[in-house]
C-alpha cells in the first residue's frame, strides 16, 4: 500500500483518487504512515462489509464536495467565468 501511494500521491493525474487502507495490522504507527502518505481512511481487518461500504461512501460523498469547492472557487463570481 505505501509503494502504491507513493506513486499515485505525486501523479497530478492520480493525486485527487481518495486511497483507503484495510490492513490486518493494527499499530497506530503503520495507520500514521499511511495517513501521512496521503491515505484518506484505514480499515483493520477482520472487518464488516458494512463499515466498508460506509467508509466509501463518506470518502466518495468528501471527494464530491471537495471537487465542487475546487470549482466553485475558480468561477468568478460577479461573471460566472472561470477565473
Amino acid at each position: 500500500g505505501y509503494a502504491a501511494l507513493r506513486k499515485l500521491k505525486p501523479d497530478e493525474r492520480t493525486q485527487p483518487i481518495p486511497v483507503i487502507f484495510i490492513s490486518a495490522n493494527d499499530s497506530l504507527f503503520v495507520d500514521a504512515i499511511g495517513l501521512d502518505l496521503g491515505a484518506m481512511d484505514y480499515i483493520t481487518k477482520p472487518f464488516g462489509s458494512a463499515i466498508v461500504r460506509a467508509r466509501d461512501k463518506n470518502q466518495l460523498t468528501i471527494k464530491q464536495k471537495n471537487d465542487l469547492l475546487e470549482m466553485m472557487a475558480s468561477i468568478d463570481r460577479i461573471t460566472d467565468i472561470p477565473k
